[in-house]
């Protein structure tokens, strides 16, 4: 957690939740008391609230999707939304469906 920038916060906090990486600064925080960077993140990490994906299996059944393929898309569409900083919208998520 040491070496996260802050741009990558989000992120770590989406994937392993707030409450574990904010543990994880309050122990680094313990062995380096004078780090400004794991304050802020302790901070921002308990008021974080996590977004929520905006599509589902239904997103992908209504575009025809079937099979490993509902979940292999879902998962990238995840990943790029992560990648996005969680910006993409749902219209630009439903557009890369099928693609």
């Amino acid at each position: 957690v040491l070496e996260a920038s802050p741009g990558s916060w989000p992120e770590l906090f989406y994937r392993h939740g707030a409450e574990a990486i904010r543990d994880r600064a309050l122990i680094e925080a313990a062995q380096h008391s004078d780090s400004a960077d794991l304050k802020a993140l302790i901070a921002v990490a308990g008021s974080w609230q996590r977004p929520q994906f905006p599509l589902g299996g239904d997103d992908a059944l209504a575009a025809g999707l079937s099979g490993l393929a509902i979940g292999e898309t879902l998962r990238r569409l995840e990943e790029d939304w992560i990648a996005s900083g969680f910006s993409l919208s749902r219209e630009a998520l439903v557009s890369r469906l099928n693609s």
